[in-house]
């Protein structure tokens, strides 16, 4: 019976140090990194013979749909359950996203992209919606904004990213997007306003070194480097007119 060799990153407690353990997994067909992880948990045995306990992970749909499943794939943060073993390299080595505190194995937190969240007002009711008025925009517009509503929170645009950091207060490529979404579906211009000076703050586009991780790693393909230029070019003509106008 042909296997699948892995190693997996694991961590006990969130104070705890980290340790490698390696696992042989029967292969089945069409096999994803998440029924890798399964095959270890119905089996926790290492490839040494050793008993161990079963690796911690999160997963709530297995379609590539909640982003809870993010973790650090052969080097590159991926969605577990979107990703087939016979495209990776073995051994398949699997670690936790190293941007979020790991909480235990391959389960991080990730409370710091819903605090981001808090200074665009995401989770008010959406802004002139309530009365019908919403704004009046081309297809192409409403396209683009369907897909930055593709974003799952996952994190992977923040782990791929080296200006996300504790030495940098820099959101992460999703804040942007989900700032260019919220003032694209509304017709309040003062919470428009809002938005865009939390964008000319550190946690926004100031921070974006344009290096484009984003993109290649986004599991939803998410055109994030695009979002962030027309977040900057938004945020320019804001700052602008704020200077001359006031805001």
């Amino acid at each position: 019976m042909k296997h699948v060799y892995l190693k997996v990153r694991r961590q006990d407690t969130p104070e705890g140090l980290s340790y490698w353990e390696e696992f042989r997994v029967p292969y089945e067909p069409e096999m994803t990194v998440v029924d890798l992880l399964k095959g270890v948990q119905r089996d926790p045995v290492t490839a040494d013979g050793l008993p161990t306990s079963p690796v911690v992970w999160e997963c709530s749909c297995d379609s590539a749909a909640c982003g809870a499943c993010a973790m650090v794939i052969n080097g590159r943060a991926r969605l577990a359950c979107d990703i087939l073993v016979e495209n990776l390299n073995e051994p398949v080595v699997l670690e936790p996203m190293t941007k979020f505190p790991v909480v235990r194995d391959l389960v991080v937190d990730r409370q710091s992209m819903s605090d981001g969240l808090k200074d665009l007002d995401a989770w008010t009711e959406l802004d002139g919606v309530q009365d019908g008025a919403v704004p009046t925009m081309s297809r192409t517009q409403r396209d683009a904004l369907a897909k930055l509503a593709d974003c799952i929170m996952c994190g992977a645009c923040c782990d791929a990213c080296p200006q996300v950091s504790e030495r940098s207060p820099y959101a992460g490529a999703f804040y942007v997007a989900y700032a260019l979404l919220l003032n694209g579906r509304s017709n309040d211009g003062e919470a428009r306003a809002q938005r865009l000076d939390a964008l000319r703050g550190p946690r926004g586009v100031v921070g974006c070194a344009n290096v484009h991780n984003c993109d290649m790693v986004c599991p939803r393909d998410i055109p994030l480097a695009t979002a962030n230029a027309q977040a900057q070019w938004q945020v320019m003509k804001h700052a602008v007119r704020s200077f001359f106008f006031g805001s």
